[in-house]
């Protein structure tokens, strides 16, 4: 987990291999490692396809 305020980790920490990304922030391997270094532009762009990733998850059983 990062301890960036602007980070969109829930601390629910679970990779979906599946899907390869987060069950709780919706991000990659790539994009968690990379969090802290990204430019604002760059974060973003990653919380835009957090959005998208949301919207296309599946609804629990």
């Amino acid at each position: 987990m990062t301890a960036d305020k602007d980070s969109p980790c829930v601390h629910v920490c679970l990779m979906d291999y599946d899907r390869e990304l987060c069950i709780g922030c919706h991000r990659t391997l790539e994009e968690i490692t990379h969090w802290i270094n990204f430019s604002p532009e760059q974060k973003q762009t990653v919380l835009a396809q957090i959005e998208i990733r949301r919207a296309a998850m599946p609804a629990p059983n």
